[in-house]
C-alpha cells in the first residue's frame, strides 16, 4: 500500500476516494430546490392577490360601518354615506348629507382603493344611512378585481346591517 507521506514520485498512487458529493449530485439537488421554490412563488403570488381583494372588502366594510355609526349617533345632525369611485377620489368617499352631490366638499373624506376594481352595474353610486336609525335601502355591493377577476360581495340589509 502506498502512503502519501512516503511518495517519492516513482511509485504510482492508487486511486484515493475522498468523501464528498459529485457535481452531478449537487446539480440534481439544486434543480429540485429551484423547482420547489418556483412552485412556492407561483402559489404565494395567487394568495397575495386574493388577500388584496379581501383587504379591499374589509376597508369597504369598515367605511360603511363608520358611516352607519355616525348616522346612528346623529353626528352633525345629518345622514352619512359612502360613495364609490366619486369624481376626484379614486376609491371611496365618506360624506355628510342625503346625497353625495349635495354634501359639502369640506365634509368628504377620501380613502384610496387598494386594488384596481370595477363595480357591477347593480351597485349604486353611493349608500346613505338615515340619521338616528342607521337604515338604508337594502343592496348588494359587488366589485371585481380587474387584475385577477376575483369578485366579492358586501350585502347591506334594510336595517343597515353590513354582511
Amino acid at each position: 500500500m502506498v502512503s502519501l507521506n512516503n511518495y517519492t514520485g516513482n511509485q504510482k498512487l492508487r486511486h484515493c476516494s475522498l468523501p464528498g458529493f459529485t457535481l452531478l449530485e449537487v446539480l440534481v439537488v439544486v434543480a429540485i430546490i429551484s423547482s420547489v421554490l418556483t412552485f412556492g412563488l407561483f402559489f404565494s403570488i395567487d394568495e397575495y392577490r386574493f388577500a388584496a381583494v379581501s383587504v379591499e372588502r374589509q376597508t369597504l366594510v369598515a367605511l360603511l360601518e363608520t358611516a352607519r355609526t355616525r348616522a346612528l349617533f346623529n353626528t352633525a345632525a345629518l345622514p352619512h354615506g359612502v360613495a364609490f369611485d366619486p369624481p376626484g377620489c379614486p376609491g371611496y368617499s365618506e360624506f355628510l348629507g342625503a346625497t353625495y352631490e349635495d354634501s359639502d366638499p369640506d365634509t368628504r373624506t377620501c380613502t384610496a382603493a387598494l386594488v384596481k376594481r370595477t363595480f357591477s352595474s347593480s351597485t349604486p353610486m353611493y349608500i346613505v344611512f338615515t340619521q338616528l336609525s342607521g337604515t338604508t335601502t337594502p343592496t348588494d355591493i359587488v366589485f371585481v378585481d380587474a387584475t385577477t377577476g376575483v369578485s366579492t360581495t358586501v350585502a347591506i340589509n334594510a336595517e343597515g346591517l353590513i354582511e
